[in-house]
């Protein structure tokens, strides 16, 4: 959600870690978005539990809970934090601009 404010954000990550947000209404950019969103608050290691267990109870609500992998969290995470150390301080529409690969 491009221009999405800090307290927005806040709200939908909380919404997210307790699988409040519509699964259906959660493609892949919103996945590497809220990826983005958790490594700019939390260190490395509580935003991938968190993020994984957001994911897993999204996937549970969707009635699909094996479509949660842990490897790709795990990577996807790592490379979008990897970009973000990388890449400086940089707005998340910035951030997507810089690395349309993490979209395909």
């Amino acid at each position: 959600m491009p221009g999405v404010d800090a307290q927005a954000a806040m709200e939908e990550l909380q919404a997210f870690e307790r699988g409040a947000l519509d699964p259906a209404k959660f493609p892949h950019a919103e996945h590497i978005r809220l990826g983005y969103e958790m490594l700019a608050r939390h260190p490395f290691g509580e935003a991938l539990m968190r993020f994984s267990r957001g994911l897993r109870l999204l996937a549970a609500k969707a009635g699909r809970p094996q479509v949660y992998h842990e490897t790709i969290t795990v990577a996807f995470l790592a490379l979008i934090n990897e970009r973000r150390a990388r890449g400086g301080p940089q707005s998340w529409s910035e951030f997507q601009r810089t690395n349309p690969d993490l979209f395909d």
